[in-house]
């Protein structure tokens, strides 16, 4: 029978999965997600970051297991006015927003990236003239540069998620992704010169694709 519940030991949450199946944690025991002990226990082992895993026990859901929410009942009671406790909860609910926030972003840089991928696939099968080839390398220009805005968007996120603000002071991160936005350039891997020509001043563009040398040459 599923009368078992996962039980952060540790920030006194409980398990359960929101609609895309993503383990989230609540600290109502209603909310909390049924098992049977041995599919619990599998939770532990697959659905949860291994550094996480010892903070997690399995505990009978009903009533009758006085041991673990009684235990539980008499922390939280005597915390319950902590500031640390209001703190520790603050903190919890703004890490799974934050979770969620990087699931949207990852989405919709996929979703760019599909889009970026269909237009270097028409640019590589048909000719354009002039006016046609202007046109789509303005449609690239603005999905490079929404890519780009997810990206570091993506890379705020991670910095917080990886918790950077706890070994240093807020303001001093705020400053951090300001001063990374600034040198936000790109190194050119193979056509140096094409981008030489534009840092120069220089608005020609007669320029031909450098050819890769290979072993067979």
């Amino acid at each position: 029978m599923n009368d078992y519940v996962l039980f952060n030991a540790v920030r006194f949450t409980y398990l359960f999965f929101d609609e895309r199946h993503r383990p989230m944690e609540s600290y109502d025991i209603s909310y909390a997600e049924r098992f049977e002990y041995d599919k619990a226990e599998n939770v532990i082992n697959n659905a949860i970051p291994p550094a996480d895993r010892k903070n997690w026990i399995v505990m009978e859901a009903s009533p009758s297991a006085a041991h673990g929410e009684t235990e539980r009942e008499e922390m939280i009671e005597s915390t319950e006015n902590s500031v640390i406790m209001q703190e520790l909860k603050t903190i919890t609910e703004a890490a799974g927003r934050l979770s969620r926030y990087l699931d949207e972003l990852d989405e919709r840089l996929s979703e760019i990236d599909r889009q970026q991928s269909d237009v270097l696939h028409f640019i590589e099968q048909y000719d354009l003239n002039a006016c046609d080839g202007f046109k789509v390398y303005k449609l690239l220009k603005e999905i490079r540069i929404e890519r780009r805005g997810i990206k570091n968007e993506m890379r705020k996120a991670q910095m917080l998620n990886r918790a950077e603000f706890a070994r240093m002071n807020y303001y001093t991160t705020l400053k951090k992704m300001s001063e990374q936005d600034k040198r936000n350039d790109y190194t050119p891997r193979i056509l140096t010169e094409l981008f030489d020509l534009r840092r120069s001043g220089s608005k020609e563009f007669d320029i031909e694709r450098r050819k890769i040398k290979t072993g067979t040459d």
